[in-house]
């Protein structure tokens, strides 16, 4: 349950970061070398490279995340580098070597949008988002030397200095993920090499992002064929035309992806409404029955639903459960949304 909600939390920041951007840059420094601490569940270093504006992106973790459900610790290594070449994502895995090898949303579709727009409906829209998300802009504070914008929204608070985050801290369900830079250098020379792909991993192809951009909410199949996941009893197709029917009823589709053991999508209805709804193989155990949750009954179907407050926000999350599929479908909102409206939604799913 909660891996959905940080998912989702995610996936938010990622349309609010886009409905900031005026052009085709990540950042507003050329190029730069930055070494992060991990410290709160997850606890490691982290070391990021830059240039072409972010363009071209290295990032190399090497962590310990340490968390408790339903009375039991766990721990878990990992040493993860994701590499962008501004068309093509690599995301791999040190300690299996393997890795997945994606391609990138054009970045012109991002520029087009932004043309679309005035500067002053640019800052609009971006503050409308993070309004809607109980988000708020703390002023200025310096860190490392540098002056970075500080800024809260949906329990993270950030540190951001042209548009590059130096320190963040993120408390969502329990879960604290600190990062905080302890070394910074800006406009340096970063060799070509260092955004090539290490060798000696096993990659396989990743399907492109969906249609982060396209406000029309196209049915167009905009993935390649994938096999049907594992863990997911339902295939990606079935999923995208399960959701089929919320397409008239003024939510627009601004993203859609298959992760490995979830399918998700989010959906916008104007500024004071988004949703993300996950598709996840529901188990064979009661583990999704989370304290703090409703159960009932509604049209034949088992549900549970919730109201989670996370440093002054509200996240809204309803559970359909289909037994007979092993499947479960969530739907949390970020923004207020009762019960009765997350029904009306549900109410719209064809599972």
């Amino acid at each position: 349950m909660k891996k959905v909600i940080l998912l989702s939390l995610l996936l938010f920041l990622i349309a609010y970061s886009v409905a900031c951007a005026a052009e085709t840059k990540r950042y507003a420094i050329k190029s730069g070398h930055v070494v992060y601490e991990l410290t709160g569940n997850i606890n490691g270093e982290k070391e990021v490279w830059f240039d072409d504006y972010g363009m071209k992106y290295y990032e190399e973790e090497n962590s310990t995340t340490t968390f408790k459900m339903f009375g039991i610790t766990n721990t878990e290594k990992e040493h993860t580098i994701i590499i962008m070449d501004g068309e093509t994502i690599y995301d791999i895995d040190m300690l299996t070597k393997t890795g997945s090898k994606g391609t990138l949303p054009s970045m012109e579709q991002l520029q087009d949008m932004a043309d679309e727009m005035t500067k002053a409906e640019q800052k609009q829209l971006a503050d409308d988002i993070m309004n809607s998300l109980g988000g708020k802009r703390l002023g200025t504070e310096k860190f490392l030397g540098k002056t970075c914008e500080v800024m809260e929204i949906m329990g993270m608070k950030s540190w951001i200095y042209n548009g590059l985050t130096l320190k963040s801290e993120v408390e969502v369900m329990g879960i604290v993920t600190n990062e905080t830079a302890t070394s910074f250098k800006e406009n340096i020379k970063v060799p070509a090499s260092k955004f090539d792909p290490p060798k000696g991993i096993t990659y396989e192809d990743a399907p492109a992002f969906g249609n982060m951009f396209d406000s029309e909410g196209s049915e167009e199949d905009i993935y390649e064929e994938d096999e049907e996941s594992e863990s997911v009893s339902i295939t990606f197709d079935e999923f995208k035309k399960g959701l089929s029917d919320l397409s008239g009823s003024g939510y627009i589709q601004t993203m859609i992806m298959e992760e490995e053991d979830q399918y998700m999508a989010m959906y916008m209805k104007g500024m004071a409404a988004s949703i993300m709804i996950s598709a996840t193989a529901m188990g064979d155990t009661d583990e999704e029955n989370d304290e703090g949750f409703e159960s009932f009954s509604h049209k034949g179907h088992q549900m549970m639903h919730s109201i989670i407050a996370e440093r002054g926000m509200n996240i809204s999350v309803l559970i359909i459960l289909y037994p007979q599929k092993k499947l479960l479908i969530s739907l949390n909102a970020m923004t207020d949304m009762s019960k009765e409206d997350l029904l009306s939604i549900a109410d719209k799913l064809k599972f």
